[in-house]
């Protein structure tokens, strides 16, 4: 077989998006400072080539202007931040948040800030810990906190400079890991360290994929957990800050968390799309499914309407999916969910006394709905967010009486590449099984091939929770000798079609590599506007399983 001709397609190029954020800082720490305000207008486009996930960026570009240089943040300084969507950029995104804000090198000489050194990441996770415990605790062992270092860390023991006092502190946050100043250590010990706090079973559950509070069943304060949470809460909001992605935490949970049980019940059925599959907001009034989603949350019934109006029938969805993600209706109150919001929050009260705004959205001056939506949007954008997951290996690479394994998998990747890159349903009649099709199908579509691959892999047209999920392509050999022959009419015969097994919501399907396929990927040369009988192959196949799981 001849060698690759073929270049990556060209719809996998680079998705760019611009977000504004305006920065405003208001000091209280000296009286000249009061006098004086800073404006900062910070533009930020992320280009992703290929997308790891809709919250992950491989480049960066970064532009300020600024009328009057000053830190973003210090002790008594309150930090406001305003979100913008640029007129017709789509989705809000937060990625190009990290490493941006509240960066060490944007604080003011005097400000308070907190330098961890350590061995590794997981040790800095550990340390960083104990510093937001420290926090919280009181101090009720009567130890220096460098004291507490020793017992819990053999030698060489990591370091803390800076004074412990406030939350604040944290938010200039500085990591060395290793011998040196390892690139970029605080996002990735901040991530680490809130994993750790998420794994503690005793205060977290995992809820529909997603992290949210184990309530205790009393509703009585209890010190050590009210303290771990407050900690957590804290972890969660630096998480939130450096990283721009508050996962895994349940982006119900922060709802609350920004502006109330309240209002968090009320979200729209637009909002919740960006993180539910919308089959699990359309489900039938006298489905089973439906019954015993209603008896999950303690939802009575016989308090329903038989024949209840579309906004009664959302109004228990959204209840259902609300119990499912915080794990109560009653959450707000709850001593638990206080202690982990006051951690949320402490960072309010650290700016020089000033009165504590009851929720931290009236601090960042953002609405909760852009803020949430910019930090878990699901929803898929391009070929590029599934690309990027998909796994090929081959099930017998030792198996290569022609030398040509390597050369097969590139051009079956490139031809996936092509197949999902192109609008609207493939042309051939021959392949596609036109009575599956969806009749009022858009034929110029960028997402409809996309979709149907990632809702039959699976299970859902959002993207995956977990930023590391992956589909696996098993690509099977077929080296039998027996093919292509000459039939009667004198035509070369390549033997059986190919064979093309998806396995519906397992995110695996199969690749035979026989005659056939071989025979494919020479003939044809994948162009953009033009569809491929692999492609064709492809698409008739998922229309089929599509069918196999939804009628079952």
């Amino acid at each position: 077989m001849p060698k690759s001709r073929m270049k990556p397609h060209a719809a996998c190029a680079a998705f760019a998006q611009p977000v504004y954020l305006r920065i405003v800082t208001r000091s209280v720490r000296r009286q000249q400072w009061q006098q004086e305000a800073t404006a900062t207008a910070v533009k930020v486009s992320t280009t992703t080539p290929f997308i790891a996930g809709p919250l992950l960026t491989s480049a960066m570009e970064l532009g300020v202007t600024s009328c009057k240089p000053r830190s973003f943040v210090g002790e008594g300084g309150a930090l406001d931040l305003t979100l913008q969507s640029m007129p017709g950029a789509g989705a809000y995104s937060l990625s190009a948040w990290q490493d941006h804000i509240l960066s060490p090198r944007d604080m003011h000489d005097d400000d308070e800030r907190i330098v961890i050194t350590a061995r590794s990441v997981d040790e800095g996770a550990r340390v960083l810990i104990m510093v937001a415990l420290w926090i919280f605790s009181g101090r009720p062992t009567g130890l220096k906190f460098k004291e507490l270092l020793q017992e819990q860390f053999a030698s060489p023991r990591p370091t803390v400079d800076g004074t412990i006092r406030d939350p604040i502190a944290l938010f200039g946050l500085h990591v060395s890991i290793g011998p040196g100043v390892w690139k970029g250590p605080r996002n990735e010990v901040v991530a680490r360290a809130l994993k750790i706090a998420l794994a503690d079973g005793h205060y977290w559950t995992e809820r529909e994929a997603y992290m949210t509070l184990r309530l205790h069943p009393s509703r009585t304060p209890i010190p050590h957990r009210s303290c771990a949470l407050k900690a957590t809460g804290l972890l969660l909001l630096l998480h939130f800050l450096f990283i721009g992605a508050p996962l895994p935490a349940s982006p119900f949970l922060h709802s609350t968390l920004f502006n109330g049980r309240q209002t968090a019940s009320k979200f729209d059925l637009a909002f919740l799309a960006h993180f539910i599959s919308a089959d699990s907001l359309s489900l039938a009034e006298d489905s089973i499914e439906y019954q015993y989603l209603l008896n999950i949350p303690e939802v009575d019934p016989g308090m329903i309407a038989p024949h209840r109006s579309r906004q009664e029938h959302d109004g228990v969805c959204l209840s259902i999916i609300s119990f499912l993600t915080l794990g109560t209706v009653d959450i707000e109150h709850h001593p638990d969910f206080l202690a982990l919001s006051d951690g949320f929050n402490a960072c309010v009260e650290a700016f020089g006394g000033q009165e504590r705004p009851h929720h931290t959205l009236e601090w960042f001056a953002t609405p909760c709905r852009e803020l949430i939506i910019a930090s878990y949007d699901r929803k898929i954008s391009g070929p590029a967010d599934i690309l990027s997951h998909l796994d090929f290996t081959q099930t017998n690479p030792a198996d290569d009486v022609w030398g040509e394994n390597t050369e097969i998998v590139v051009l079956i990747t490139q031809f996936i590449t092509h197949y999902l890159s192109e609008p609207g349903n493939p042309a051939d009649p021959n392949r596609v099984f036109h009575a599956l099709m969806d009749e009022d199908s858009d034929p110029a579509d960028t997402l409809l091939r996309p979709k149907l691959f990632l809702s039959v892999l699976t299970g859902s047209t959002l993207l995956p929770i977990k930023p590391t999920w992956k589909i696996k392509c098993l690509i099977t050999h077929d080296w039998s000798q027996e093919y292509p022959t000459i039939d009667a009419d004198g035509q070369e015969d390549y033997g059986p079609d190919v064979t093309i097994s998806f396995r519906s919501c397992f995110k695996t399907f199969s690749i035979t590599n026989n005659a056939r396929l071989r025979w494919l990927l020479m003939k044809e040369d994948p162009k953009p506007g033009s569809d491929t009988e692999f492609g064709s192959y492809i698409h008739g196949q998922l229309l089929a399983s599509r069918e196999e799981y939804t009628s079952s």
